[in-house]
Formats: C-alpha cells, structure tokens, sequence
C-alpha cells in the first residue's frame, strides 16, 4: 500500500494495495512510492517542461511580431517597457524551470531507491556518454536549453536596442 501517515501512524492516503508486479519504495517499514507513481510524477513533470518550452516559445515570437510590426520605430521608453515585460517573462519562466529542476532530480533519486524495476530502466537521463564530456543527458539537456535562451535573450536586447531597422522596404527587393 502506498500511504501517507500523519504523526499517530495512521494512513491519510493510500493509492494502492501490493500485488506481485508492483515494485515498492520501503523506507522505515511503509511504502512510499511504487514505479507505477513515479513513472506517473515524471510524466506529468515533462508535460510541465514542454507547457514551460511552449510558453517561452509564443513569447518570444510573439515579442519578434510585436519588434517588427511597432517597436521598431516605437521611443525609447515604449522599447524599455517591452523588454521589461519579456524580462519578467523570461525570469518566471526560469523560477518555475528551477521548480521543476528540483522535482525532477526527486523522481530520480526515487528511481534509483527502487531495489528492483519491472521496466529495467537505469535512470530517468543519467547516462554519462563520451560525447557529452561529463554531463549526464540531462545536465546537458538542460545546459543547451540554458544556452539557448541566453543567445535568444541577447539577440532581442540588440535588436530592441541597437539594430537599425530598415525605414520602408524596397518594392524592387
């Protein structure tokens, strides 16, 4: 049984009764989490992460659209206010990806308390291969994801800022 216990060690929650094919997470005496759970949990956590991605993604075309079709030719303080507001933008997105960050590594550390899985999976990323010089898939997942928006968030700020943009375009271009 997978059961939450309050301080007199009685169950709060309980999700499931053991059987021959569910593989539990004991700690103290009670079950904590079957595979089955955090196999759930880490699903659930990667539709979050590409909910987060989709997110980032509409917001910056959205900002493209918006620098192409008004800011380009908008004062100085409009420009500011607009990557002010991409700015926080950006900086929810990264509190909720550290969020996830933690969660993340928990299904992890949970997976690797299993004695046993019925999927034989290793890990959830933590392949070390040769190629990524030391980083798991997942660190270096999450490095390039890093880098990206850095490099994306860069380029906005030039081309808010410093970029000239063409006055009118040519009809014979």
């Amino acid at each position: 049984m997978c059961a939450i216990w309050d301080r007199q060690s009685r169950a709060i929650f309980s999700r499931s009764k053991p059987d021959a094919t569910t593989l539990a997470l004991t700690v103290k005496g009670t079950t904590t989490m079957t595979e089955a759970d955090i196999f759930s949990l880490r699903n659930d956590l990667t539709a979050i992460v590409n909910s987060v991605f989709s997110v980032g993604f509409a917001i910056v075309s959205g900002y493209i659209v918006g620098l192409w079709l008004f800011l380009k030719s908008a004062p100085l303080s409009l420009r500011m206010l607009a990557f002010l507001l991409l700015s926080c933008g950006f900086a929810f997105l990264g509190a909720l990806t550290a969020g996830l960050h933690e969660l993340l590594l928990g299904t992890e550390r949970a997976w690797s308390k299993l004695p046993t899985t019925a999927t034989e999976i290793a890990g959830f990323g933590s392949e070390r291969p040769d190629w990524l010089y030391g980083l798991t898939m997942y660190e270096g997942a999450a490095a390039l994801g890093g880098l990206a928006f850095a490099a994306i968030y860069v380029a906005l700020f030039c081309l808010t800022f410093f970029y000239r943009w063409p006055a009118t375009l040519s009809a014979n271009a």
